[in-house]
Parts: C-alpha cells; sequence; structure tokens
C-alpha cells in the first residue's frame, strides 16, 4: 500500500480521520492519482466527506502529505440529521486566491 489511515489527533469530529503517505511526499501540490485512490476508499468505506488543505496558506498543520475525511453521520450527530451543513467561508478563500502572485482573473 501507498498510505495509512489514522483517527485524526486533533478532531473536528468524532471518527475524523486522516489518510496520509507511508512516505514522506510534501503537502504542497496537488493529490496523486494514488492520493485520490485511498482517499476515495477511505470516504467510500466511512461513508464521508474528503478534503485536502494543500500547502501552509490553506490551513495544512503539518509538512508531510495527508488527507482528512469525516464520516457525514458524525456530522449529522454534530449538527442534527434534518440541518443543513454549516456554512463554509468562501469568502476568505477567494479574496487569498485574488491577492496571490500567480492569479490571473480573466
Amino acid at each position: 500500500g501507498t498510505h495509512k489511515v489514522v483517527l485524526n489527533k486533533f478532531p473536528l469530529m468524532r471518527n475524523h480521520v486522516v489518510v496520509h503517505t507511508l512516505d514522506f511526499v510534501p503537502q504542497s501540490g496537488h493529490m496523486s492519482l494514488e492520493d485520490m485512490q485511498a482517499t476515495w476508499h477511505c470516504t467510500r468505506e466511512l461513508e464521508g466527506i474528503a478534503f485536502f488543505n494543500s500547502g501552509e496558506d490553506s490551513g495544512a498543520s503539518q509538512p508531510r502529505r495527508h488527507m482528512q475525511v469525516i464520516p457525514i453521520d458524525s456530522i449529522e450527530r454534530k449538527h442534527g440529521a434534518n440541518q443543513p451543513f454549516p456554512p463554509v467561508p468562501v469568502e476568505r478563500l477567494i479574496h487569498k486566491f485574488r491577492q496571490a502572485r500567480d492569479w490571473k482573473y480573466e
């Protein structure tokens, strides 16, 4: 295998896991095919949602390549099954993209 799944040391929700590479790969850059496959397998098995923070500016706290998966039932337990997902502050991300040196808005 190329990846390992462990419980997140600082979970956002119950059963929040980290899918990390066995060999050191920097957290910056794009996910590889193997990263996608390992994350997809874990997401399917846990019936969850996955996310990947690529680099320090995205909130990545570890230099090693890792993706995170949170089971949907953990989110439902915390926020209620009939409640919408909590809002995501995307405005801040858009602002950061526009400020990036290589951003080309056309």
